[in-house]
């Protein structure tokens, strides 16, 4: 017999229901939404993390990581990604790219042409 797992249960106002219920049903959403919507409505009424997966074709790892983020922050936060850390041109690039400049190609040495 499966262990009883220790993980709480995630509480839902009316609100979050009736917007978790259209997202997991709907066709025209993105499918990671609408997929993370399912692993959450799926886990408030009571499935296993285990039978989740099974039912959604997905690793238990991350049903989980989703089920732990929404108990963290709330259902509705929970559903969106992390923001990543934006790219960083280096100083003299962006003053090179902003002064319309076109830096010399890798490999061509200046004052050589090609016959």
């Amino acid at each position: 017999m499966a262990r009883v797992s220790t993980r709480p249960r995630l509480v839902l106002t009316a609100e979050e229901k009736s917007r978790l219920d259209q997202l997991r049903q709907s066709k025209i959403a993105a499918f990671r939404d609408v997929q993370r919507a399912q692993i959450l409505w799926r886990y408030q009424s009571g499935e296993t993390v285990t039978q989740i997966a099974q039912a959604l074709k997905m690793t238990r790892k991350s049903v989980l990581k989703w089920i732990d983020k929404a108990l963290q922050v709330g259902a509705d936060v929970g559903m969106k990604d992390t923001p990543h850390k934006p790219r960083v041109l280096m100083a003299a690039k962006k003053e090179t790219i902003l002064a319309g400049e076109r830096e010399p190609a890798y490999g061509l040495r200046s004052g050589l042409q090609c016959a």
